[in-house]
């Protein structure tokens, strides 16, 4: 394992707070490999925090659209912006998409 990556673990310690409200999100970058930065993400649901690498497993790109907004708009699911595929936030399982 590359020790300059950071486990989830230490990431959902960093990130994961009370400020994160319920069904409120919070944007973060954190090292990747190599030390790049990777864009990731923290949700909370069911007053659980869950951590997730913005990006899209369909087309790779952010499923913010860089605006912030991870949520579909009833607060149920988490969203792609750019196609309106729908995933699970403890989970990541694509309930609609491609």
């Amino acid at each position: 394992m590359d020790p300059s990556v950071a486990s989830e673990t230490e990431i959902i310690h960093r990130v994961a707070s009370e400020a994160v409200a319920e069904r409120g999100s919070l944007k973060f970058e954190y090292p990747g490999p190599g030390g790049k930065p990777v864009e990731a993400f923290v949700v909370r649901a069911a007053g659980k925090a869950y951590a997730w690498i913005n990006a899209c497993p369909h087309w790779g790109i952010g499923l913010d659209m860089e605006d912030g907004v991870f949520w579909s708009p009833d607060g149920s699911l988490l969203v792609c912006q750019n196609h309106q595929a729908l995933f699970r936030a403890e989970d990541g399982y694509c309930e609609s998409g491609p």
